[in-house]
């Protein structure tokens, strides 16, 4: 009966032991729990939703939680960069900011360049977004993806206005525009519309600018202040306690908001699922687009980039993945740089 009885409060010790360990897990994981749990729910509600018909007004209602999770963390995106970037390389020391100055921005150009190709192979070999369009509108995408995405590129890691950067971006444009050509000096033309589209319409191509933050140039510039700024040591020790404490103060506010990402998610999706008039085609869609963007990160970050880091280090860049999964699925799951 002793031996029984042993056993038993072992068996009952090691339950609780068990329970316990759970429990350490999902409260470690809440966010992640809560998150997956908000993403049944909102299929649940938006299937629900769907039956009844919603209008457009009701579906932006029912999106706007999301809407709102998803606008406070693009308002933290460009306080977050220029606050970390500074701060971090302010406080290096001054022989070792060359250095890793250099060698940050070889890192960025060489990933994103590796990045715009492998992207680039993904779309033409699965080709996600099925979509005819007109000859003269594949012909201007053509040019804009074959001459002009990498001029873009070089224009915007040296911004010309460094507060003009965290709201607008450099972007190539094409325009139609009236010419004169030599039919019309020698009067042979006519007022058909077919005239003039074939003879006095032509493309023509200007920098522009387009909206969104230009995150590459905010960090090139930033990474040069925070360079000088360790240059200059104590006499600029009050600037870089500054953004040491704003940087501070900015993950803060993310902590406090990245909790909300449950109600956003569940918001985001209800709407979506609601909003859906066909779901078998939207969903193989959906399906191509995921399939072709997941290949892609899993590409980049599970083989490529793993690979340059045993290139240069000799050390095996999956402990080191370990090491940062938290940043790793917040920068898988938002699909973000």
């Amino acid at each position: 009966m002793d031996i029984m009885k042993k056993q038993l409060k072992v068996e009952d010790n090691e339950n609780k032991s068990c329970i316990r360990n759970i429990q350490r897990i999902l409260r470690g994981q809440l966010l992640f729990v809560l998150t997956f749990l908000a993403v049944i729910l909102g299929f649940i509600i938006g299937f629900g939703i769907r039956e009844a018909g919603p209008s457009i007004d009701a579906l932006h209602w029912i999106g706007m939680p999301g809407d709102l999770f998803m606008r406070s963390l693009k308002m933290m995106i460009v306080p977050l960069v220029v606050t970390s970037v500074i701060h971090s390389t302010a406080s290096l020391e001054p022989k070792s900011n060359g250095r890793i100055g250099l060698i940050s921005i070889t890192y960025i150009l060489l990933t994103n360049m590796l990045g715009c190709v492998i992207a680039i192979i993904l779309i033409y070999t699965i080709n996600p977004g099925r979509v005819n369009v007109a000859h003269d509108e594949k012909v201007m995408v053509n040019k804009i993806q074959q001459q002009d995405i990498f001029a873009d590129f070089l224009r915007n890691i040296i911004p010309d206005n460094l507060v003009e950067a965290t709201f607008r971006k450099t972007q190539t444009k094409f325009k139609s525009e009236i010419v004169w050509n030599e039919l019309q000096n020698l009067g042979n033309f006519s007022n058909t519309t077919a005239d003039v589209e074939q003879n006095y319409l032509e493309m023509v191509k200007t920098v522009g600018k387009s909206g969104g933050p230009n995150i590459l140039g905010l960090i090139l510039a930033c990474m040069f202040i925070g360079i000088a700024a360790g240059r200059l040591k104590e006499k600029a020790r009050v600037f870089i306690d500054f953004f040491a404490m704003s940087a501070e103060i900015v993950l803060q506010i993310l902590r406090w908001f990245i909790w909300l990402t449950p109600v956003g998610v569940a918001s985001l999706t209800a709407a979506s699922i609601a909003g859906t008039r066909d779901v078998t085609e939207t969903f193989v869609s959906l399906g191509y687009f995921v399939l072709t963007v997941t290949l892609g990160i899993v590409f980049n970050q599970a083989i490529l980039l793993p690979l340059l880091y045993f290139a240069f280090t000799r050390k095996n860049p999956y402990k080191h993945i370990l090491s940062i999964k938290r940043a790793w699925l917040i920068g898988f799951s938002f699909g973000s740089s």
